[in-house]
């Protein structure tokens, strides 16, 4: 698959991996090499840097003279509907459909042929295939989007603006601020089960890809593939949040490291090109965020309804457990009842490595934070005033404990408690 880097969203010197803004990872095709009469299943990836989800258009263009040449090719027509060569849908991370598009191919009068150099030389000249476009916008960003879904009639206004867009796709995104809009463009070859191709007496099959049951997410995913006509497959991984290397020190089997930023693990893609117009993607972004979900609680209580024990002492020590934070990110519990704030404590996330860390431990280590490890510490929490434990023991009070790290992520949970005196005896 072919990106327009001169349609390039990001603008930050980040690595050419790490995606900030919207880009189309990849076009996949089932099967990957059809007949002109086979429906064709494709799939549009998308990588969100941008959390606002992702529209997505995608259709069939075969360009000559500066058109798709699709468009005028019904003799006595004004021209080809474009439901015809167009889907439009939401990717999340991923937009999946069903086209006929191989029975279009013939329709100019012939087909149009790769080159050996833009398909890497492994399939030589004179392939016969199409060529299919995506791209993806921010909802509401990009007015092709909006016409295509319109349903023009062809030769009317908003068609001609349509099939000019679609035919020259740098307009598309004319008019679109840098980050909201990505541009891929891939080759379908076609096969012909008469004559075949010259050293493939097969049609071309997509590479294979399954997690391996030894992966150590997040950090590292190891990813077993196979591809069953010997394709020379290569690999490139992409994420939305820090930074991702692909290694392939084992035959068949892939080693993605993928290394966190300030924000946490972001949405991680791999995927695998043979060269020949078979492609596949392996992603882990629903199971990565559930996995790294922030949270705070209490590992040995107490749990909701339970007593809360208060020490004779100024100081109550409560043991906590955060995920999903980046160090220096500032926990507070409190303890209140209706009336009143008894006790308060406020300390920073430590840094993941160490398995008990006091708060006083500044923990801005970036080289060491995992923001789906637990880490342990503990929060002391001072009186606010003083107060009586005795005349407070026995009343219920909430337990409360919050976590921010004023940017993205806030958590509070709160637990009902009953409050028990320690250290005298009360009457």
């Amino acid at each position: 698959m072919w990106f327009l880097p001169w349609l390039a969203c990001a603008t930050a010197p980040l690595p050419p991996t790490t995606v900030r803004g919207l880009q189309v990872v990849a076009i996949t095709a089932n099967p990957p090499q059809p007949t002109q009469f086979q429906d064709v299943d494709l799939e549009v990836w998308v990588a969100d840097g941008l959390g606002l989800g992702a529209e997505v258009l995608v259709w069939m263009c075969n360009p000559a003279d500066g058109r798709c040449v699709e468009f005028e090719a019904l003799p006595g027509s004004d021209g080809l509907p474009l439901d015809f060569v167009t889907k439009v849908g939401i990717a999340d991370p991923v937009f999946r459909t069903t086209v006929s598009w191989p029975f279009l191919a013939g329709i100019a009068g012939e087909y149009v042929s790769a080159e050996g150099e833009v398909l890497g030389g492994e399939v030589g000249e004179g392939v016969p295939g199409i060529l299919i476009w995506a791209v993806a916008c921010v909802p509401g960003v990009c007015e092709t989007l909006r016409q295509v879904k319109s349903g023009p009639v062809a030769g009317s206004p908003t068609w001609n603006a349509a099939t000019d867009a679609l035919s020259d796709p740098a307009l598309i995104l004319a008019e679109v601020a840098p980050g909201e809009a990505s541009l891929a463009v891939r080759f379908l070859p076609l096969w012909d089960p008469i004559y075949g191709i010259p050293g493939y007496y097969l049609p071309n099959s997509a590479p294979l890809l399954e997690l391996d049951g030894n992966d150590d997410p997040p950090r590292t995913r190891r990813v077993n593939w196979i591809d069953f006509d010997g394709d020379n497959v290569k690999f490139q991984a992409f994420t939305t949040g820090g930074t991702t290397t692909v290694g392939t020190e084992f035959p068949n089997q892939v080693t993605v490291t993928h290394e966190p930023d300030r924000y946490g693990w972001g949405d991680l893609f791999l995927v695998a090109d043979d060269g020949r117009g078979g492609s596949s993607v392996w992603a882990s972004t629903a199971e990565q965020r559930d996995a790294c979900a922030p949270f705070v609680r209490l590992p040995n209580g107490p749990e909701p309804g339970e007593l809360l024990t208060i020490e004779e002492g100024s100081v109550y020590q409560a043991l906590m457990q955060v995920r999903g934070f980046a160090p220096g990110s500032v926990l507070t519990a409190t303890v209140s009842t209706d009336t009143r704030e008894l006790l308060r404590g406020t300390a920073n996330v430590p840094s993941y490595g160490s398995e008990f860390t006091y708060p006083y431990d500044s923990g801005l280590d970036a080289y060491t934070f995992d923001p789906c490890a637990v880490t342990t510490y503990a929060n002391y929490l001072t009186r606010q005033f003083s107060f009586d434990p005795c005349a407070v023991s026995g009343k219920p009070a909430t337990l409360r404990l919050e976590a921010d790290d004023f940017d993205r992520n806030q958590v509070t949970v709160e637990i009902p408690v009953v409050l028990r005196s320690e250290g005298r005896f009360c009457p």
